[in-house]
């Protein structure tokens, strides 16, 4: 397939390393499948708010003018936008604008978790506006089914699913096995921030000890100074020490190590902008149980109801753990979880759906 497309995306173009989240490595997969497949890019990075607020407008504003002269210049068939609608969605409506106006095909790709509610209760501009990035395209990829189903029934017209995805080299080929009497290793991995819900893990932890259930917790990824602190004086706090591992940022292949030891993937989170984290589909992939939020697109990735909680009461967490281990489940769901990935959630699956949506529309073209 020969293709040349403008990709315009967050690719952690000048963002400290404990505000790198889903949506960079998201579109770094994204990147990688096209050069995976012959597809040349050209990198137009959205700008950061970590730089300042007057960089970032002003860093916006330039993004059209980039996007004219590289269309100007070159001989692209797609112009694929990364979209975060909310703020942004008036620049990513003049950047399809701008698009359409060269007469080149449009990928928008709907990330994050909160579309649907933002559609619902924007103003009559700003639905109108989003609608049109929804509807307009040649191309819409959808990180959660919730959103083609949204789409669907609205307006009765088919999306393209394309959820975040574990890549192939770190899928196992073989399901866990569990010694008896093993200590219950709960980890969390990712960006470790207030809307993460930390310190829940925590209280769940000391539920778990305290309900005679020998455990552990793990807590993995790069946090600031203020709420690293936090953490600490609450592990003191609860008298936890020995039974909490805080971890800084690893990379992927020192995250797997630790995934093939532990039980339990905690996700409490609350985090406004959930999507589809990339560490609920990796933690699932190595068959570890993830017990999460009902958060951005949690349950429906997890599948099964009995892995989710509704609210942010540590208990309820704590509970469900308690209620696997009691009944001797845990055997069942981590395969379940395992299965689960390698069946809608594994880099080929979603690099074929990729590519297919892309190859269609240049066939449209050529016939």
């Amino acid at each position: 397939m020969k293709a040349n497309i403008v990709f315009f995306a967050p690719l952690k173009n000048k963002i400290p390393s404990d505000k790198i989240g889903g949506a960079e490595m998201g579109c770094l997969k994204t990147l990688e499948i096209y050069e995976q497949n012959g597809v040349s890019v050209e990198l137009l990075s959205k700008p950061s708010k970590t730089a300042g607020l007057l960089s970032y407008v002003v860093g916006m504003l330039f993004v059209p003018v980039k996007l004219f002269f590289i269309l100007l210049r070159g001989n692209f068939s797609f112009v694929h936008i990364v979209g975060f609608y909310r703020n942004v969605v008036y620049l990513e409506w003049i950047l399809m604008q701008l698009t359409r106006l060269r007469k080149k095909k449009v990928v928008y790709e709907v990330r994050n978790g909160s579309m649907v509610e933002s559609f619902q209760k924007g103003r009559f501009i700003y639905k109108k506006v989003l609608k049109d990035l929804l509807l307009k395209p040649e191309i819409v990829l959808c990180q959660g089914m919730e959103y083609v189903d949204f789409i669907k029934e609205k307006w009765d017209i088919q999306r393209t699913y394309y959820p975040n995805f574990l890549q192939s080299e770190f899928l196992p080929s073989e399901y866990r096995q569990r010694a008896e009497g093993d200590t219950v290793r709960v980890v969390y991995f990712g960006r470790v921030t207030k809307s993460k819900n930390v310190l829940l893990m925590i209280d769940v932890l000391h539920i778990l000890l305290k309900s005679n259930i020998k455990a552990e917790l793990i807590i993995i990824g790069a946090s600031n100074e203020e709420y690293e602190n936090q953490i600490n004086r609450k592990i003191s706090e609860t008298q936890l020490t020995s039974f909490v591992n805080v971890e800084g940022r690893k990379n992927i292949k020192e995250i797997v190590e630790y995934l093939k030891t532990s039980h339990y993937f905690l996700f409490p989170t609350n985090e406004p902008q959930e999507g589809h984290s990339n560490s609920l589909t990796e933690a699932m992939g190595l068959g570890v149980v993830p017990v999460v939020s009902n958060k951005g697109f949690n349950a429906s990735i997890c599948g099964r109801k009995e892995l989710v909680v509704d609210g942010f009461d540590p208990q309820s967490y704590a509970e469900k753990i308690i209620g696997i281990e009691k009944t001797g489940l845990w055997q069942f769901y981590s395969k379940y979880v395992q299965d689960r990935v390698k069946d809608n959630y594994t880099q080929q699956i979603v690099s074929t759906q990729l590519i297919n949506a892309i190859s269609r529309e240049l066939d449209d073209e050529e016939k």
